[in-house]
């Protein structure tokens, strides 16, 4: 049904499968009649209930988390409901890549927000340099773990380590 209903298909999995062969073994031996090309993806799972304790973290991110202190820079993590910030930002970092948001993208992208916030089960925190935002990212979450959903950085804080900080 996919391959005769679709030209492309994006599957997004859950962290716990760890084995994606089937996917690949999908005609394996007749590709004619249609494959998934598989392009891995993966993301880190880690403790963050103590934010001093980097264990298990990339040195690159323990060195993101560094930056711009030394320098007397100023990050503060707080959560906003400032919905408007996130798309602004967002924007910023589509037209960036050259990349057009539909006017539907938008709109999604604000219901989502609102509806989860009202919800209780969503949440913005914006990180600011010197009391000037630099990243928002919207979170959902249930009683497990949260999902990292949208983020939007200001494109001039982006080599400071804003969204390592964020997170």
């Amino acid at each position: 049904h996919l391959f005769e209903t679709y030209t492309n298909v994006d599957f997004i999995n859950h962290w716990d499968i760890v084995d994606i062969r089937a996917f690949d073994w999908v005609n394996y031996h007749d590709r004619g009649q249609g494959y998934f090309q598989i392009f891995h993806r993966y993301t880190s799972l880690l403790d963050i209930s103590n934010s001093t304790n980097t264990e298990g973290y990339a040195r690159k991110r323990i060195r993101e988390l560094s930056k711009g202190t030394d320098e007397g820079y100023k990050f503060e993590t707080k959560v906003t409901e400032d919905i408007a910030l996130l798309d602004r930002l967002h924007a910023m970092n589509f037209t960036q890549q050259g990349i057009t948001r539909s006017d539907e993208e938008v709109r999604a992208l604000y219901a989502i927000c609102e509806n989860l916030i009202g919800d209780g089960s969503g949440k913005l925190l914006t990180t600011f340099v010197n009391d000037e935002p630099a990243v928002v990212s919207f979170f959902v979450h249930d009683k497990h773990r949260a999902y990292h959903l949208f983020v939007g950085t200001d494109i001039k804080w982006k080599d400071m380590g804003v969204g390592t900080k964020n997170f």
